[in-house]
């Protein structure tokens, strides 16, 4: 990459799309040299490019408002802007902590109490919310002023309630929370306070229980927040990545299991919680197939509530955004949108449809891209192999062995022969949702559509023959065999696809 950027927008996209979106170090590079250029536009250019690949990642956004926030003209607007945007999904402790102090330095929008709560109603359930935000929060009450005593009721009554959830939560301060509720309470009734610890003390045992159980698993999990940016890379498969991709879904299955024994009435807040952890998990293993659809798996297990239920979609969605390649994520979101029809009497399949087409366009530019890999090596290989000549182009009879050499591995070969079957099988899976839903036709032109596709291999002819024979009742036998003989015309030489036929 050039060390200046280009002048316009357009050409910063354009260099973006020049390098690989999935490296972790050029896009961070990328940043730099914005910065450096000091242009505002292209710097913010340069952010939102960022965060279009990498959403929600709270380092990068946290950046992104510092340097709205240090520009020499007023930027209010646009921080607050960002702000709105970045906090709807965000489950980042640190965002929330940026907010709650930008609120403060600039004295704007709630008063300290509300905005706390606000942030509480969010990510208040997070380990580290405790001493960045349910510390100060309780502080603000207690310090709340009393003109009557009505006002010094309801300032004990909101110090205490605040209080009371916070020693029941895995909180990293949650051993000094207790203590401040001790003596808050017994200053104010020793006989009240005792009835009240008593109550409460159950909780907190299980909370503190808890808490040791979480910082194992997060401790585990190595912390990605230090050192600047942090962006998470590609999947490299290496043994130290497998084992923490385990500890990973070690952590998650360990939030769903109810750790904290919540009951069903705060069935609620359950859902929140582990919803809470999927979102960090999502943000921090982007691009593992695996991890969303275990997000996935886990919103259908705890039933229809709206949470849930917004959570879900939002995971599908979001995940294929990041793995648009994932055969597991493509077939769970269309069968939740196909699902979702078949309950409507004005039934329309066409975000379905959508879905199957940008997943077999995303296929094909990945066979396109491996198969001129293929052939460069296949290249490289006929050059190797050539007999050495002398200078005149006259075969060197001097050097040539007895025995031929084997020829070169082409590493390309067996990787694109698997994801020609795959390709196939998105057809094939494309086909069957037509039939299913919409019927015979509908499956044809889907049919026809793959036909036409270069990368089409026979086992979509084969699907297509058996399911006209088995669904169509008047001439099924006749169409199957005619799209046989058409697939010979094609695949008439591969032993796999000719003895489909005669079976």
């Amino acid at each position: 990459m050039s060390e200046t950027l280009p002048e316009n927008s357009v050409k910063i996209e354009n260099a973006v799309d020049g390098f690989s979106p999935h490296d972790p170090e050029t896009w961070k590079r990328f940043i730099d040299v914005a910065e450096t250029g000091g242009d505002g536009a292209q710097i913010r250019e340069a952010y939102e490019a960022l965060l279009k690949q990498y959403p929600n990642t709270a380092s990068a956004q946290i950046a992104y408002l510092k340097y709205v926030l240090n520009r020499r003209v007023s930027m209010t607007t646009d921080v607050e802007q960002l702000l709105n945007k970045f906090l709807r999904t965000s489950p980042s402790v640190e965002l929330w902590r940026f907010y709650l102090d930008y609120v403060l330095r600039v004295n704007v929008g709630p008063s300290p109490t509300t905005r706390e709560t606000y942030a509480l109603s969010h990510i208040g359930y997070d380990r580290d919310s405790g001493s960045a935000i349910w510390a100060e929060y309780i502080q603000f009450l207690r310090n709340a002023p009393e003109e009557s005593t009505w006002d010094k009721q309801q300032k004990m009554d909101a110090v205490r309630k605040a209080q009371n959830q916070a020693v029941q939560l895995p909180l990293d301060n949650v051993e000094q929370l207790w203590a401040q509720l001790e003596s808050y309470e017994t200053s104010l009734n020793k006989m009240t306070a005792k009835k009240i610890i008593t109550d409460l003390s159950p909780a907190h045992m299980q909370a503190r229980t808890v808490l040791r159980q979480l910082n194992n698993h997060l401790q585990a999990l190595g912390n990605s927040t230090t050192g600047g940016i942090f962006l998470p890379g590609p999947p490299t498969f290496s043994g130290q990545e497998r084992q923490l991709i385990g500890r990973w879904k070690a952590y998650l299955k360990w939030e769903g299991g109810n750790p904290l024994e919540l009951e069903d009435k705060d069935r609620a807040t359950l859902v929140a919680r582990v919803g809470h952890a999927y979102r960090k998990a999502v943000i921090c293993l982007r691009y593992y197939p695996e991890i969303w659809f275990m997000a996935f798996t886990w919103c259908t297990s705890v039933g229809q509530t709206a949470e849930a239920q917004s959570l879900l979609n939002s995971f599908l969605r979001s995940g294929l955004e990041a793995n648009p390649d994932s055969f597991v994520l493509t077939y769970a979101y269309a069968e939740l949108l196909e699902k979702a029809e078949l309950k409507k009497d004005q039934r329309d399949f066409s975000a379905v449809h959508a879905v199957y087409e940008r997943f077999i366009a995303s296929l094909r530019q990945n066979l396109a891209r491996l198969t001129e890999l293929d052939a460069e090596a296949d290249i490289a290989a006929n050059k190797t192999s050539e007999e050495p000549k002398d200078q005149n182009g006259i075969l060197d009879n001097t050097s040539k062995s007895t025995t031929a050499p084997p020829p070169p591995y082409n590493p390309y070969k067996p990787e694109l022969a698997d994801r020609n079957r795959q390709f196939s099988s998105a057809w094939i899976n494309y086909m069957r949702f037509a039939r299913r839903s919409q019927g015979q036709t509908t499956c044809r032109d889907t049919f026809s559509k793959a036909r036409k596709d270069m990368y089409i291999g026979w086992e979509a002819y084969e699907a297509a023959a058996l399911m006209e024979y088995r669904c169509n009742a008047e001439d099924g036998r006749l169409v199957a065999s005619r799209i046989f003989e058409s697939g010979m015309k094609k695949f008439g030489t591969d032993a796999s696809y000719v003895l489909a036929h005669l079976s």
